[in-house]
């Protein structure tokens, strides 16, 4: 009897799988019509003020029965895929993959969009202002280390619009290729990271020598060719150069967070 029942709830549920699929289907390519009619009446594709209202809708509708952060997440990819079928967004970021700039992006956009890394802030304002592509995504102010100076003078000068943001939480993990902290003959990475884990490297690798790169996905590249090399970097980092994580979390101050502006060339229709 139980087996009858557990059986009939299964089959309910496929039913409601393939009503979700079909109406996913429909909803597609309803965005695809919409993207033609925005194309023709000049319109951007990324509407950011239409999305939020979307999302406050669908969790107006749930009356919080489905977990909210999980609803969120899924319509926020919804969203992305349905916004990729309008356009393929082009939107670059402080590179090179695997720094937090570009974990903004992702977040941000989804994996729909085509995430292009950059050198410096300015080369972001540069492709964004020379319309190459459609958004940059650059930090303009970190919970510890303040504004970002470079950001704020950039969208001054070039003269664009803020259409976003977007804040991340910022920590930080040592890594290596082996996971064994006395491997480490070396650590590498961004100035920042390496200011924000001073304690916590004074204490554990009080004899390790320190140097700085670029980016602390930099310092994650090297530490995947050299065995010495030890890493401070995200996990994202990590897992695109199979690293193995030392210690997480080894950031002095908790609750470090950065707050990313998405920029482009003319302000989203509300």
């Amino acid at each position: 009897m139980k087996n009858n029942k557990l059986q009939e709830l299964r089959e309910k549920i496929d039913k409601i799988d393939t009503q979700i699929v079909e109406l996913l289907r429909e909803r597609i390519e309803v965005a695809k019509e919409i993207g033609k009619l925005k194309e023709n009446m000049g319109y951007e594709s990324f509407d950011l003020l239409r999305e939020k209202e979307i999302l406050n809708k669908i969790l107006k509708i749930n009356q919080k029965v489905f977990p909210e952060d999980a609803l969120k997440v899924i319509y926020s990819e919804i969203i992305k895929a349905c916004r990729s079928a309008q356009q393929k967004i082009k939107v670059v970021y402080l590179g090179p993959e695997a720094t937090f700039s570009h974990i903004a992006a992702l977040n941000y956009f989804g994996t729909s969009a085509e995430l292009i890394p950059v050198e410096t802030i300015t080369d972001v304002f540069e492709e964004v202002s020379s319309e190459r592509v459609n958004f940059g995504v650059v930090p303009i102010e970190n919970s510890i280390e303040g504004v970002v100076a470079t950001t704020l003078d950039a969208i001054y000068e070039y003269g664009l619009k803020v259409c976003g943001e977007i804040y991340e939480s910022i920590s930080h993990h040592l890594m290596n290729q082996t996971g064994k902290i006395e491997d480490i003959k070396k650590v590498l990475s961004h100035p920042q990271a390496i200011a924000q884990c001073r304690k916590w490297l004074r204490k554990k690798l009080p004899s390790v020598p320190i140097e700085t790169v670029p980016s602390t996905a930099l310092a994650a590249k090297w530490a995947a060719v050299d065995e010495s090399v030890g890493a401070i970097a995200s996990l994202v980092a990590a897992k695109l150069y199979h690293l193995q994580i030392v210690a997480k979390n080894i950031e002095d101050i908790k609750g470090n967070s950065t707050r990313f502006w998405i920029i482009g060339k003319t302000e989203v229709q509300p």
